[in-house]
Order: structure tokens, then C-alpha cells, then sequence
């Protein structure tokens, strides 16, 4: 609701604008030129290509952002991946270590030790 009304106030406001500067005047870009074009239009779509601007700029740091965000939570479902896999195999060693290990004797018999 308090975007509508802010932009009906800025509606009214260009508005008012454009009724009293109505003086045409002439845009020269290089050699090319424009003749009577009426001020309230130069600014208003001064006010337009500023706003265009602003969005590409800020579309740009939007996809930007969001790109080094995957990355990064890519990176760490990798290391969690990582550690989980390290976790596992710890847990691995330390149930393998507690168990009595069989080793070969030299007279070949099997022996328990631990």
C-alpha cells in the first residue's frame, strides 16, 4: 500500500512538473541532433535511463553474489563430505584397534594378540 501511495505522490510530482516546464529545447548527442523536445521529457527520461542503469548494476552484483554463494556451498558440502568420510573411518580404526588382531607366528599357526 505505501508503494502505491509513494507512487502516485511522485506520479503528481511529474506531473506538476511536466505542466510547467513544457519549454521545448534541443538534445545534441555528436552531430546528431533532436529539436524541440519538451524539458520535462529530457528529464523524466534522464530520471529513466538513470533508473535502467541502477538495476543492470545492481541485477549484476545480484548474479554475482549468488554464483560466490554456490561456490562456497559447494565448497563445504565438499569438506563435510570429507569429514564425514574421515569421521567414518576413525571410528573404523578404533573399533578395528580394540578388537584382538591375528597375526602369523612363525611357525605359521594363527595367534591372538592384544
Amino acid at each position: 500500500m505505501l508503494s502505491i501511495l509513494l507512487a502516485v505522490i511522485f506520479g503528481l510530482g511529474v506531473g506538476y512538473f511536466a505542466t510547467e516546464n513544457t519549454t521545448p529545447v534541443a538534445l545534441r548527442l555528436g552531430d546528431f541532433v533532436v529539436d524541440n523536445v519538451p524539458l520535462y521529457l529530457v528529464a523524466v527520461g534522464s530520471l529513466l535511463a538513470g533508473l535502467v542503469i541502477a538495476w543492470i548494476f545492481y541485477l549484476t552484483r545480484t548474479v554475482t553474489g549468488s554464483m560466490t554463494m554456490a561456490s562456497k556451498a559447494r565448497d563445504t558440502s565438499t569438506i563435510e563430505r570429507g569429514m564425514a568420510n574421515l569421521e567414518y573411518r576413525v571410528r573404523e580404526l578404533e573399533t578395528g584397534y580394540s578388537k584382538p588382531r591375528l597375526e602369523r607366528s612363525p611357525d605359521s599357526r594363527l595367534s591372538a594378540v592384544g
